[in-house]
C-alpha cells in the first residue's frame, strides 16, 4: 500500500467510525426522549384521573345534599375528563 492508499483508507475509517458514532448518539438521544415522553403521559393520565374523581366526588356530594341538578356543562366536562383518562391510559 501506498502512502495514498493508506491515508484513503484511515480517512475512510475515520469516516465510518464517525458515522456510527453519529447514530449510536442519535438512538440513545431517542431512547431518552421516548422516556421523558411516557413518564410525562404517565403524570398526565394520574392528574387526569385526580381531577375526574375529585370532579365525581365533588357532584355526589352536591347530589347528596339535595341541592339543585349540576348544570350540563359540568356533566360535559365530567364525560370529557373520563374520556380523556381513557384515552391517555390506552396510549400507555
Amino acid at each position: 500500500m501506498t502512502g495514498a492508499e493508506s491515508a484513503a483508507a484511515a480517512g475512510a475509517l475515520g469516516a465510518a467510525l464517525g458515522f456510527a458514532l453519529a447514530v449510536l448518539l442519535d438512538r440513545r438521544r431517542r431512547r431518552r426522549a421516548d422516556r421523558r415522553l411516557e413518564a410525562a403521559v404517565e403524570e398526565l393520565d394520574a392528574q387526569l384521573g385526580e381531577i375526574a374523581r375529585s370532579l365525581a366526588d365533588a357532584a355526589e356530594r352536591l347530589a347528596g345534599r339535595g341541592r339543585e341538578p349540576l348544570p350540563p356543562f359540568a356533566l360535559a366536562l365530567d364525560d370529557l375528563l373520563a374520556e380523556l383518562a381513557a384515552e391517555a391510559a390506552a396510549r400507555t
